[in-house]
């Protein structure tokens, strides 16, 4: 409901709301215990999701912001959704998660 009644509002304004709601709702299914809830965010899919959140973040800018150049149908639905998915899924594999690796093998934590 804020996102469809107060987008005209002060964007600072409108975002910082619109955080706080959303840690108020991640707050609230830790705090519940809801053994359906917990099961959601259990979900293998989901979790996965979860494990590829950086590479994602990095990736999807180039496909979902409206700004130049433009690349035709590459920021159109579905093509702008599944696209960073796919390179973000490439990248965790062969970049994020061999570095993580590596950096474990060489500063151990004990």
């Amino acid at each position: 409901m804020w996102t469809a009644l107060a987008e005209g509002l002060s964007h600072p304004f409108y975002l910082t709301v619109q955080e706080l709601l959303v840690a108020a709702a991640l707050a609230q299914v830790v705090v519940t215990g809801s053994k359906w809830i917990a099961a959601i965010f259990r979900w293998r899919p989901l979790r996965y999701c979860g494990a590829i959140s950086y590479s994602l973040y990095l990736w999807q800018q180039l496909f979902l912001v409206t700004a130049m150049p433009s690349w035709g149908p590459l920021r159109r639905l579905p093509l702008s959704i599944m696209l960073p998915f796919l390179i973000a899924v490439g990248s965790y594999h062969l970049m994020e998660k061999p570095l993580l690796g590596l950096k474990n093998r060489m500063a151990p934590l004990s």
